[in-house]
């Protein structure tokens, strides 16, 4: 499944063959089921799967524990030109470039505040100056619509 992209990885037809996984505990012990995260590990299979990515490593810590810690697809001679003799599999502790990595974790603690309730991303204040969050948050939510309005209609149309 190769979406959007000529320019993939080789993807083996075997994903279990490049997944590493390293101090996992219980799903039950991190407050979750089994099933949800192989449902969270499916979709990054899923991911993986499109080829555009060489290497995807994943840790999830919840209530304090490690409950999924795991890496799919190669570190280092998996490219669009195909995968060389010496290619090496990747595994949790491989240390990936993150190169626009602050903005997701700006997001996440954005929104972690909003659902506190430490601040509220669709209320504006009604002082003018203080405004500025809610009209960038408004302002890039339009554009993200509109620069993504085929791939949220092509989504929409195929949930099931």
């Amino acid at each position: 499944m190769k979406l959007l992209s000529t320019n993939t990885c080789y993807v083996p037809q075997d994903l279990n063959q490049v997944i590493r996984s390293k101090d996992e505990v219980a799903a039950e012990l991190g407050g979750m089921t089994e099933q949800q995260i192989q449902k969270i590990w499916g979709s990054v299979e899923g991911l993986y799967k499109t080829g555009n990515y060489p290497l995807i490593t994943m840790c999830l810590r919840r209530n304090g524990e490690i409950v999924l810690n795991r890496s799919i697809g190669y570190a280092q001679g998996n490219s669009p030109e195909g995968l060389a003799a010496d290619a090496k599999i990747g595994t949790p502790d491989t240390p990936v470039c993150l190169f626009s990595g602050s903005k997701l974790v700006t997001a996440m603690l954005v929104h972690m505040l909003d659902e506190q309730g430490k601040i509220n991303l669709l209320d504006p204040s009604d002082t003018p100056g203080n405004n500025l969050h809610f009209l960038i948050l408004v302002t890039a939510i339009l554009h993200a619509i509109h620069e993504h309005a085929v791939l949220l209609r092509a989504s929409i149309g195929s949930y099931s």
